[in-house]
């Protein structure tokens, strides 16, 4: 066995991390590694870290503490060396022990339960949970286990491998302890079918667990397992010598380890408190059924008011809501407080340093509330995770849903339009087949102007955009002929009127009526008139008479146009659809 390398301290050393070593001025530190970069690895009564190599200066003269050590038995090193290489052997056969039954687990019950009709897909897949993730982590493991027991003693670097390994059994674990609530309701749920079918798939066999207990003691084996992981590792610590390179990953790796086991009981605990709330039975709980707000995305202790008024209370939040419960003074059910629609509230963090944990809700209808954690990396958690979804909550109720349908607008005013009943009735029934909305009138006889399309014809699904221009496209001509129609139907009657009024005022004696009338007025006029009248009569000029004589005759020419045009009409809006009133309509 190699001499072990020791050094004197030259400087007082704090470290500031863990895996640090902390050391006085004069302290004898036996070295484990030595690695590039200024930093060595050492053992100090028990305890291996890394320090820096300036603080210390190597020994080369023997030292009291140096002879003590070269005077341990060759035998007890021996044997201490034999126990070390058995623990590890153990180590690694109850590794392999659990990976073999839970395979056993999955192969002959999980995966025939998935085929025996008694749970749905979802409850199987809540009850499975990611037990092959958890079976291919710790199977890799084993096969790293494995390669270390074959090396040499001092090359045995278990701690190391641990470490590597810790990532991926710490993110399965974590995920297997978080589900195993559920799958226990699961379990409870089906409980009298999967006991007649667990007993029907051992045969009845005697030395054989009960029916369910198969499931539940299987299910529960990673407890006990990572639990005990810290614990192996920790015996095969106390078996290494100062100076092996192992021993700091060793230490290291039993932390972790720890640690890992300690942060999967919380997460259990965790779902367990969110399973109570929604399943169990809340005190004074008011509206619809808890489950029905969806999946708790975060929930736990906070300490609510100021001063003397602070109690303990538990906030829930939901998709949508903050829940607010208190727990009952025997600690045995929740009791429902209040709940918030997040789209109505603020979250403020508080700057003061006295309130660095503390953060407040506030809103438009409700008292602002102060809540208060124990960790500073709790009360970041809870602001991150409140303001994040209240902006998802915000946002979804401005923006409208791809799927939802505008409404129509308002109708009309009673008092904005003026014409009868048998008037005011849309001409363009069959329109509104065509996309337009029912609720929408089109153009009337007292309008010019057709009335716009609904806001709903022009907004519906993109995927019927071709569709909809070419329907748009069609009432759009049918519109534009009937407005030619009207406007050269209008155009026609202004300038007959302007027509009209000018020979009315360049010929104030002309008036319309019929020429037999004529003719009786001029007689009576001729009797009752003097001589002298009608020698002045007959002295008006004549070409006066024979200008009235040729615009009586292109009224009359312009009067028949006008019929024909506005018989024309007729036919039009007959064709189209329009039914024409009968105080508008020309005879035959």
């Amino acid at each position: 066995m190699a001499e072990p390398i020791k050094v004197r301290a030259v400087f007082k050393f704090k470290g500031t991390n863990n895996d640090e070593l902390k050391f006085k001025k004069g302290d004898l530190i036996t070295i484990t590694q030595k690695e590039e970069g200024g930093w060595w690895e050492g053992t100090l009564d028990g305890k291996t870290g890394w320090f820096p190599s300036n603080y210390v200066e190597e020994i080369t003269e023997p030292t009291p503490s140096s002879t003590t050590d070269k005077e341990i038995p060759e035998d007890v090193l021996v044997k201490n060396l034999d126990y070390r290489q058995q623990v590890i052997r153990d180590l690694l056969e109850k590794e392999q022990e659990f990976v073999s039954d839970l395979r056993s687990l999955l192969t002959q019950f999980l995966q025939p339960l998935r085929h025996a009709d008694i749970l749905d897909e979802s409850e199987y897949n809540q009850l499975v949970g990611n037990i092959e993730d958890l079976i291919e982590a710790h199977h890799r493991l084993n096969s790293s286990l494995e390669d270390v027991r074959r090396c040499q003693p001092r090359q045995q670097r278990l701690g190391q491998v641990f470490l590597q390994h810790g990532t991926n059994i710490r993110a399965a674990h974590l995920t297997y302890w978080s589900n195993h609530p559920r799958a226990v309701c699961i379990l409870e749920k089906h409980r009298d079918k999967l006991n007649s079918w667990l007993d029907a798939c051992q045969g009845g066999t005697s030395t054989s667990p009960p029916g369910l207990m198969v499931l539940t003691t299987g299910l529960s084996r990673p407890f006990r397992q990572l639990e005990r992981l810290a614990g192996a590792i920790q015996e095969v610590e106390q078996h290494l010598e100062d100076n092996h390179a192992d021993r700091g990953d060793t230490q290291r790796s039993i932390g972790f380890y720890k640690e890992v086991a300690s942060e999967a009981a919380r997460a259990r605990r965790q779902k367990e408190l969110e399973l109570e709330v929604l399943t169990g039975t809340v005190r004074g709980w008011e509206g619809e059924p808890i489950d029905q707000l969806g999946d708790i995305i975060k929930m736990g202790p906070v300490v609510v008011g100021q001063d003397a008024n602070k109690k303990d209370k538990y906030l829930v939040l939901f998709p949508s809501t903050l829940l607010l419960l208190s727990a009952s003074n025997r600690l045995s059910a929740f009791i429902y407080e209040g709940k918030l629609p997040l789209s109505g509230l603020s979250i403020s963090k508080h700057e003061e340093v006295d309130s660095k944990n503390s953060f407040e809700i506030s809103g438009s209808l409700i008292e602002t509330i102060h809540c208060s954690c124990l960790q500073k990396s709790e009360t970041a958690d809870w602001i991150e995770k409140l303001q994040s979804q209240i902006r998802v909550c915000r946002q979804s109720a401005v923006l409208p849903s791809k799927l939802s349908v505008q409404p129509l607008p308002p109708p009309h005013k009673p008092g904005s339009m003026t014409s009868s009943p048998a008037v005011s009735r849309s001409p363009r029934t069959g329109l509104a087949s065509r996309g337009q909305g029912q609720g929408v009138q089109g153009w009337k006889m007292t309008c010019l102007r057709p009335a716009p399309p609904a806001r709903s014809f022009f907004q519906a699904d993109k995927r019927n955009t071709l569709r909809r221009k070419e329907v748009e496209q069609s009432s759009y001509e049918d519109d534009l002929q009937i407005l030619r129609v009207i406007e050269a139907y209008c155009t026609s009657k202004q300038r007959q009127t302007i027509t009209n009024s000018a020979m009315l005022d360049s010929t104030p004696l002309l008036s319309m009526v019929d020429d037999s009338e004529l003719e009786i007025s001029s007689a009576s006029n001729a009797t009752s008139m003097s001589s002298n009248h009608s020698s002045s009569s007959n002295r008006r000029d004549p070409f006066r008479i024979e200008k009235l004589e040729r615009e009586v005759v292109n009224l009359s020419r312009k009067l028949e146009q006008e019929s024909q045009a506005r018989k024309r009409l007729q036919e039009i809006m007959l064709e189209t659809g329009i039914t024409v009133p009968a105080h508008l309509s020309l005879p035959e």
